[in-house]
């Protein structure tokens, strides 16, 4: 019933109008502005805009069918590509908020949020698990199953919480050691390791405030407070690097 309401809306839409595909399902963004699912959504502290914003928004569960243990893979127009574990999607209330008028353009930057965007109000996630620019969702097997090279060498529970660290906040934007699919920033791993040439003070500075440590025009990373990576985190993630690879 749900997708016949929807192939039926796409039909009458014209073709200018902005195509997300979804588990190998292309959706029309006026279709789906169109459904009674549809509903403006508030958000306090808009991860993408950092102030308070309104859009218009399905639930994300509404448009797919979840399997109990995969991963979903938001792949966004400027190559961040975001992996989210499907048990947090099933666990939490994620909305899908689509252009429905033109977004003012991102901070710093000439081009905006649209027209996907996958938003969490009220909920803690990592900033880095709020994709904007969104192109596909697709499901792909876990991180660690495609690339068993991230793996923490050492079992320990703080090496283990670093990995998780390094897969929520920073592998939609940085590949380790050739692993993973972003191509926003560098490659942590390779040709060196960010071991090798930054200290373990310097990184944290680095994450904590980027611009402080060095900038150049094509800058994207944003900063990462307390808030959003506690100092006990840091330290994990850290380890995580340092000691396992």
């Amino acid at each position: 019933m749900k997708t016949a309401f929807f192939a039926l809306l796409l039909m009458a839409l014209p073709a200018s109008a902005a195509e997300i595909a979804i588990l190998g399902k292309t959706f029309d963004s006026a279709a789906l502005l169109a459904s009674p699912q549809a509903k403006t959504v508030h958000v306090d502290d808009d991860v993408a805009y950092h102030r308070p914003a309104d859009y218009r928004a399905l639930p994300l569960k509404v448009l797919m069918t979840l399997p109990p243990n995969g991963t979903l893979a938001f792949r966004a127009t400027d190559g961040f590509v975001a992996q989210l574990p499907t048990r947090l999607i099933a666990k939490g209330e994620p909305w899908l908020a689509v252009e429905d008028k033109p977004w003012p353009a991102l901070p710093g930057k000439s081009s905006n949020a649209g027209p996907f965007y996958l938003i969490w109000p009220g909920q803690k996630v990592s900033p880095e698990q709020w994709p904007y620019a969104i192109a596909s969702i697709s499901l792909v097997q876990s991180p660690l199953e495609r690339w068993p090279q991230l793996a923490a060498k050492r079992g320990d529970a703080k090496a283990l919480a670093g990995q998780q660290l390094f897969l929520a906040n920073c592998f939609a934007c940085h590949r380790l050691g050739s692993a993973g699919e972003s191509e926003v920033g560098p490659d942590l791993g390779r040709p060196m390791a960010v071991s090798h040439y930054l200290t373990k003070s310097g990184f944290k500075a680095l994450v904590r405030n980027p611009k402080a440590v060095r900038t150049w025009p094509l800058q994207q990373m944003p900063a990462f407070d307390e808030k959003t990576l506690t100092d006990k985190e840091l330290d994990a993630l850290v380890h995580y690097l340092w000691e396992n690879h």
